[in-house]
């Protein structure tokens, strides 16, 4: 920290299949399974490379709530080591 400025901190988006996933509290290959789709395409779905087709997102959980800002979930914490941290609740 120089003159007192605090460096940057980057706090990613975290999408619904992110969401679904962390709410759930499984691994990405137990989600994955769950699904009946590889991790990679499930690493795809939460990195946004890709989205899930329509057969895929009617097998995702609802949620119940909408969801937080994902700046304000991921910061509150400061980026914690994990996003499980970051409070997100189903």
């Amino acid at each position: 920290m120089k003159a007192g400025i605090r460096a940057r901190v980057y706090c990613p988006e975290i999408s619904a299949v992110g969401h679904a996933r962390l709410a759930s509290g499984l691994s990405q290959t137990a989600f994955a399974a769950l699904l009946g789709v590889s991790v990679r395409t499930l690493q795809d779905w939460e990195q946004g490379r890709r989205e899930p087709s329509g057969a895929a997102k009617n097998a995702l959980p609802r949620r119940r709530t909408p969801p937080r800002s994902s700046a304000r979930t991921c910061c509150v914490k400061s980026c914690g080591p994990t996003l499980r941290s970051s409070g997100l609740r189903a």
